[in-house]
């Protein structure tokens, strides 16, 4: 909800009537997913090696320096793909609230603007899994030698391997991980008439994610086979991977990697979740401080409704102009008054 004129004028927005700008979003965005991811890479290090066609032996094989197998394309892509999934996704939210104002089908706008965020951010986050588990999977020494690597070969393509895979697989886990903690939080409203504490809110977020990590775990194994093939063996889809998977090595391997992937998306989810809200809700709060101290400065309790030429409330953004001649008058006002009381 947007703030009123009459509240600008008295100087008293409070910040949940601020919407986030474009780069405030990206700022939050870019945070809290390469924070989640970062913490939590030597979970996923030894999920990718489990669920990875690997030499015997290897995928056991664990040390400080396997943990930290691309820990370098993980944070750096990671602020990007978490950008761009959160400004796509609130950008989804208010064109849905739009076509909902009466916030009707709540569960329908959560469950819309995370599937449009997830898909946007899998621009970034294919290239991010498919250097990343190169490396995890002893494909490649590290990143660098992986991005060369796959640029010889099969250039800016090979960076999209498993595209589908990956959308079929991310998509769906962050649509049900979102729809279930929205679902999770009005519950505990409801119940405990409040809302959950940031510690809460992480506990809910984290359950969230793990249960949606357990539905999905199935074409995660088939992602991973799909972007970790050696070069000579024969390229495969989605489904030949997944009928070559079940045929050879029974329906049981789908769900190879369940404890560690649900050990790393139930906190990942926890995290980014929680920490992009709360992001967020600091932002806003700094964003009405501002609008606040301005609007006091101005002295806009006293100014008459025709100073103001336009206010302008949109998403992420509010404007106060004023006339020039009357701007420029409050202005000098001002500096007299400091004048007069540094002299005093």
């Amino acid at each position: 909800m947007a703030a009123s004129l009459a509240e600008v004028r008295k100087g008293k927005v409070g910040w949940n009537e601020v919407q986030l700008g474009f780069n405030e979003r990206l700022l939050a965005g870019a945070l809290s997913r390469c924070l989640a991811q970062t913490a939590l890479h030597p979970v996923d290090v030894v999920r990718t090696r489990l669920q990875a066609k690997m030499r015997k032996g290897a995928a056991s094989a664990m040390s400080m320096s396997v943990f930290l197998k691309g820990v370098i394309p993980q944070f750096v892509l990671a602020l990007p793909a978490g950008a761009m999934q959160f400004v796509a996704l609130e950008y989804a939210r208010e064109q849905f609230q739009r076509i909902d104002p009466e916030n009707k089908r709540p569960n329908l706008n959560v469950l819309l603007s995370s599937l449009v965020g997830s898909t946007v951010s899998m621009l970034v986050r294919v290239p991010q899994e498919v250097i990343k588990q190169g490396v995890q999977a002893d494909l490649y020494a590290h990143s660098g030698v992986a991005v060369r690597s796959i640029m010889s070969v099969t250039g800016v393509a090979g960076f999209y391997k498993g595209f589908f895979a990956t959308l079929s697989r991310d998509v769906p886990w962050n649509t049900f991980s979102f729809l279930i903690h929205h679902r999770a939080k009005t519950a505990f409203r409801r119940f405990r008439s409040r809302l959950p504490t940031d510690r809460e809110n992480m506990l809910l977020a984290t359950m969230s994610g793990a249960l949606a990590a357990s539905i999905t775990t199935p074409i995660d194994v088939v992602k991973t086979r799909i972007m970790t093939q050696r070069a000579g063996e024969v390229s495969r889809g989605i489904v030949d991977t997944l009928s070559h998977i079940i045929r050879e090595e029974g329906v049981g391997i789908l769900y190879k990697g369940l404890l560690p992937r649900m050990l790393y998306l139930g906190p990942l989810a926890g995290i980014f979740i929680s920490v992009y809200e709360r992001a967020s809700i600091e932002l806003r709060k700094r964003k009405a401080a501002k609008i606040n101290d301005t609007a006091s400065m101005l002295g806009m309790r006293a100014m008459p409704s025709s100073a103001l030429s336009s206010v302008l409330l949109s998403p992420g953004r509010l404007e106060v102009r004023l006339n020039d001649a009357q701007f420029d008058n409050k202005r000098a006002c001002l500096a007299r008054g400091r004048s007069q009381a540094a002299l005093a």
